[in-house]
């Protein structure tokens, strides 16, 4: 099958957001609010985050210029396979928490405040080297030829070539963490965003996922993933304390925390984890007064 020359790329994937959306004729939606908007809206998961060419990589031959949306489509079709395990298993198995730890990785590869954070690091003198050790720390002797090739491409290209070994990177630190699955309280749902996967530093901001990182990333609107490290020397989360690689019940007050991490993580869209017909926060907006 021949590819496109323009090609629409989902940051956040379609397989993802319909965990979260309902049907209307065929057709898959999202409830959002856009932050700063007085109402909520309603979304086609089809063109939502859509945009043309934008994990592309500055090759001719076309099978290399999109390997990494082509690598993003083949993770994300496991994804649906973890949440039915979940529902009818109540466990993570092993095969499934590695997709995880590779779907996690993607997203951040892939949404804009992170890409926005690392495409920094590679243009600034100061977090150039930096960035670019440690995301070769786990193959060194990939680093030479990966400096020799961003050096010659233009600045606009190469935080697409640097994203691929930046998310294998992430693929090999995440493998290490233990992972909680929490269920959500009361039949609540867990809400979402553009920008799901919210990274906890513990104030350590020297590496870009230090040993003391938790990670909060919302499954679907029945699961929520928690992540963290057991070696930190930071264990005051309560969560550390439940039973790894199987689904616990939240209570009121986890569902609520986790919630407000979600709400307040760098996004620009909020999703719902139900049909919401369009609702205006103020009701005089409403009706035009």
């Amino acid at each position: 099958m021949t590819e496109p020359e323009f090609q629409g790329q989902h940051r956040i994937s379609k397989i993802y957001l319909k965990q979260f959306g309902f049907k209307r004729e065929d057709k898959w939606y999202i409830s959002v609010w856009r932050k700063f908007i007085n109402h909520t809206e309603i979304e086609l998961i089809e063109t939502f985050s859509k945009e043309v060419n934008i994990f592309d990589l500055p090759f001719f031959d076309f099978k290399l210029r999109r390997h990494f949306e082509n690598t993003s489509n083949l993770i994300e079709k496991e994804y649906p396979k973890i949440i039915n395990t979940l529902a009818n298993q109540h466990q993570l198995i092993p095969r499934h928490k590695d997709i995880l730890c590779h779907y996690v990785a993607n997203l951040i590869c892939r949404t804009k405040p992170y890409r926005n954070f690392f495409d920094l690091l590679l243009k600034s003198g100061q977090t150039r080297t930096k960035f670019l050790n440690e995301i070769t720390m786990f193959n060194e002797e990939t680093l030479p030829e990966l400096k020799e090739f961003l050096d010659i491409l233009k600045e606009e290209f190469q935080l697409n070539v640097a994203i691929g070994t930046l998310m294998n990177h992430l693929v090999r630190v995440f493998r290490a963490f233990s992972f909680v699955i929490l269920k959500d309280y009361g039949n609540r749902g867990w809400f979402t965003s553009d920008n799901p996967v919210i990274i906890d530093k513990q104030n350590n901001h020297n590496w870009i996922v230090p040993i003391e990182t938790e990670i909060y990333f919302p499954l679907s609107k029945d699961f929520c993933l928690f992540m963290f490290n057991k070696h930190s020397e930071v264990k005051t989360n309560p969560l550390r304390q439940y039973q790894i690689n199987k689904v616990a019940q939240s209570d009121d007050m986890t569902h609520k925390n986790v919630s407000d991490r979600i709400l307040h993580n760098d996004n620009e869209f909020l999703i719902f984890p139900a049909e919401i017909d369009k609702t205006y926060f103020d009701a005089n907006e409403k009706n035009g007064t």
